[in-house]
């Protein structure tokens, strides 16, 4: 009983197991859609602050509004990868309407998986939630986005399984691979900066967030590879504790890195261009010998994995 009332209250499962959730606007609503699937705690929790929480702030609060066009993305083509100890969730979310054209709030696909090998997990969401998007997008009623979403998610559980798996402590290798041959390419100092910023913002309070390059061309094989350079440079349990989200912007070709809890301010970055919110790596910090000698060690590590 304590077990379960633990994972409850993380938002977690005891037991291995695939939901997918659905939320947002869809023409065949009048207004937001009635949620469906949200069938776990992670999930009513991923809704609140993503959507109830996060985009409410920045439509009611003028955030985006008051941003020049070109400051501004055009819209919403985002993949996200949010994990915690033995969980992940991965969404996808896409520019929609309501059944009375309005515009603003997107439509969000959410899968969890807990207790299964989460690079596999995320894999095989991501390729599930590109059709879900296709099929959504071109259903004319209620009952066709249900059915959809139900075919879905039979085929996730179908190809995930619920057989428990082991899922490693230590970064995805692949990923960290990813972060160094992009560190190969780039400016000397780029990933030097990105060390310093996630070091000297994991001494403070509240969550720490960067914005970094598309480094894999493969959906998301960057949030995955930024959250794996995360761990390497700050440890595994710092970053999964509270979770670690990672957004692609996928038609802008960035992502950016949530670690804590994501409050409506740091989700403020989803429709903030570069001119607003800059690369972490564009940022002229001033780089200490020790730091610059961390980068390189980690980089020289990190270029035979994967």
């Amino acid at each position: 009983m304590i077990r379960s009332l633990s994972a409850w209250l993380r938002g977690g499962s005891n037991r291995p197991g695939v939901w997918l959730g659905v939320f947002g606007k869809h023409p065949a609503w009048d207004d937001h859609i009635d949620d469906i699937g949200l069938e776990t705690q992670r999930l009513v929790e991923v809704k609140r602050s993503l959507y109830t929480r996060g985009l409410t702030d920045a439509f009611d609060s003028g955030a985006w509004d008051r941003l020049e066009e070109r400051d501004r993305l055009p819209g919403f083509s985002h993949t996200l990868v949010w994990r915690w100890p033995g969980d992940v969730v991965v969404a996808r979310m896409w520019s929609s309407k309501d059944g009375k054209g309005r515009t603003r709030y997107p439509m969000i696909a959410a899968v969890q998986a807990s207790g299964l090998p989460h690079d596999r997990a995320v894999a095989v969401s991501i390729a599930a939630l590109a059709p879900l998007e296709r099929r959504c997008a071109t259903a004319s009623s209620q009952a066709s986005v249900r059915s959809s979403v139900a075919e879905t998610l039979n085929s996730l559980r179908e190809q995930l399984g619920v057989s428990p798996g082991s899922d490693p402590a230590d970064p995805d290798p692949a990923g960290l691979a990813l972060v160094s041959a992009w560190a190969s390419g780039a400016p000397r100092e780029a990933f030097p900066r990105i060390v310093h910023h996630l070091a000297a913002s994991a001494g403070g309070t509240g969550a720490i967030h960067f914005r970094g390059a598309m480094v894999g061309t493969r959906e998301g094989a960057s949030a995955c590879a930024w959250i794996a350079a995360a761990m390497g440079v700050l440890g595994v349990q710092r970053v999964l504790r509270d979770g670690v989200l990672a957004v692609e912007a996928r038609d802008a070709g960035l992502v950016d890195l949530i670690i804590g809890e994501a409050s409506p301010s740091s989700l403020r970055c989803l429709r903030s261009a570069r001119s607003v919110e800059p690369m972490t790596q564009d940022v002229p910090y001033t780089l200490s010998a020790g730091i610059i000698s961390k980068a390189d060690g980690l980089l020289t590590d990190w270029a035979g994995r994967g």
